[in-house]
């Protein structure tokens, strides 16, 4: 019994649980900015980082936006190229995409040779980009970037992830041991009053195990990133349209979607990033959102002329 006569096993419940919410947000502060950085900046030695030209704008944006980036600037290449047609379906506004031209595997990647295939029959956004990005081929694709990025010390590798689960195993352990040893103090006390304990505990560790290293760029990354954006001014609007589509792909890849405000574009991501939650952005808006998604010959005005020239679209657009 003695082991249940203590400070903490005597301490009264409402004291104990801000003591153990205390220790639970300094243990998950401590995961996330000093575990997860400190691993974040373990490779980096403070070296000026060099712009190699062998990174591809799809790696970048990985590098610099993660997954939904990435599929967007991949929708967004096929768009630009003419392979896949965007339109507004009338009266509801909803968001239609269909592949337009069978290109041959010598001229695309193997994952936008899929995205071609699966848009043969035209398509709803909302419920294709979903899709698209759970799919195996997409998983697969950006599993591959990814591993290319870790080899270079970009994001976090499984040296880092081992180290990082170590952390959150002894931290999640050693809270969880807490709670439990003051849930069975209570009850030996003849205190039954513990919900609020037992929600506790399983709100942290269900924090705890979404933290996490996956995906998550080094400070190497971080530099490499300040590095390209000293050699790439960026170009905002349908200025950034009038470039060769090299340069567009790069800057875009750089320093995201939000350069396309104010252009033929200005809606492509948000109507990818509302895909994700059902759509409902997509739905009602037959008026004021078909410039942003109409580009590439989806305008029934342009049809597949544009008013930019090489290939941007965007139903003259560029002249304003």
């Amino acid at each position: 019994m003695e082991f249940f006569n203590n400070p903490i096993a005597n301490m009264y419940g409402p004291h104990f649980i801000v003591l153990y919410l205390a220790l639970c947000t300094g243990a998950v502060w401590g995961l996330w900015f000093w575990v997860r950085e400190g691993l974040a900046k373990k490779m980096y030695k403070g070296e000026t980082m060099a712009m190699p030209l062998e990174h591809q704008p799809l790696e970048l944006i990985f590098l610099s936006g993660g997954r939904k980036q990435l599929l967007g600037l991949v929708l967004l290449n096929l768009v630009e190229r003419k392979w896949i047609k965007i339109s507004i379906e009338p009266g509801t506004g909803r968001v239609l995409l269909q592949s337009k031209a069978t290109a041959t595997t010598n001229s695309v990647l193997a994952i936008e040779q899929q995205i071609i295939d699966m848009l043969k029959e035209q398509r709803y956004m909302e419920r294709f980009v979903p899709r698209l990005y759970g799919s195996e081929e997409f998983r697969a694709f950006a599993g591959s970037l990814q591993k290319k990025l870790e080899g270079e010390g970009l994001m976090c590798g499984n040296s880092e992830k081992r180290i990082f689960n170590r952390w959150k195993g002894i931290i999640l352990c050693l809270l969880t041991g807490l709670g439990i040893y003051k849930l069975v103090a209570a009850i030996k006390h003849g205190h039954h009053n513990v919900f609020f304990l037992i929600i506790s505990m399983i709100v942290l560790s269900v924090v705890v195990f979404f933290i996490n290293v996956e995906e998550y760029r080094t400070e190497r990354a971080v530099q490499l990133l300040k590095t390209y954006k000293k050699a790439f001014s960026p170009i905002r609007g349908n200025k950034l349209l009038r470039q060769a589509f090299a340069i567009r792909e790069l800057t875009l890849a750089i320093y995201g979607f939000g350069l396309l405000d104010g252009s033929a574009y200005h809606n492509f991501m948000r109507h990818i990033d509302s895909s994700f939650l059902g759509g409902q952005n997509q739905q009602g808006n037959s008026g004021g959102d078909n410039s942003g998604v109409s580009s590439s010959g989806g305008c029934s005005s342009c049809g597949d002329g544009g008013g930019c020239g090489g290939g941007c679209g965007g139903c003259g657009g560029c002249g304003s």
